[in-house]
């Protein structure tokens, strides 16, 4: 294992999961693996529900209007869930990318490593960014609550709120996945380039 694979295994080592500062564990990637993949499933699935949902019943589609009325818990539920719904999957990626960074030999541009940085520090730091994305989601969340409590007389003025903060969550969540996805994989493959080429030559 080189300098820089060392490197970018430290920087990986900073980025904090859900409830803990403490370094990733490799030995969590079993573990954590189906977590990984229900948390962003059923927060996917939640949001496009809410996405259904909230559509039909602004085109005034009969049964859903009347449905609207009584998902105030499913909104609070669906927007609280999906604003950290994505760490438990790129912790996931992340330990999974330190077991292969340390069984093979890597070499790739030091920008990768300075991507890496600067997406683990937004990640570490800046939860709830966007502020045009996350303020809506928790006006929202604190008028679902109140809807659960029978104290929101102006319930389905947030129909349309509702609607776009959940396009927003979506793509929040998803992006964030899909930028570190994209850094490990440019970085594995340029390893996997230098694997095949010493193939070559040994042969």
């Amino acid at each position: 294992m080189n300098q820089q694979t060392e490197e970018r295994i430290k920087i990986i080592r900073q980025f904090k999961s859900i409830g803990s500062t403490n370094a990733l564990p490799s030995k969590r990637l079993q573990s954590i693996r189906l977590m990984a993949y229900l948390n962003v499933g059923l927060a996917n699935l939640l949001l496009i529900y809410l996405m259904v949902i909230t559509a039909c019943a602004l085109f005034q589609v009969a049964p859903f209007i009347q449905y609207w009325q009584k998902i105030g818990l499913t909104v609070f539920i669906s927007l609280s869930f999906t604003l950290w719904a994505h760490f438990t999957y790129i912790e996931y990626l992340f330990v999974k990318h330190i077991k292969k960074l340390k069984e093979q030999d890597f070499s790739f541009d030091n920008t990768v490593n300075d991507e890496l940085k600067g997406l683990i520090h937004d990640l570490n730091y800046n939860r709830f960014k966007p502020y045009w994305i996350i303020v809506p989601a928790i006006v929202l969340i604190l008028a679902s609550a109140m809807r659960v409590l029978e104290f929101n007389p102006f319930w389905n003025s947030f129909l349309l709120p509702v609607l776009i903060i959940s396009i927003l969550l979506s793509w929040r969540l998803n992006n964030s996945i899909f930028m570190v996805r994209q850094n490990i994989e440019i970085t594995e493959s340029n390893g996997m380039d230098i694997h095949l080429k010493e193939t070559i030559h040994g042969s």
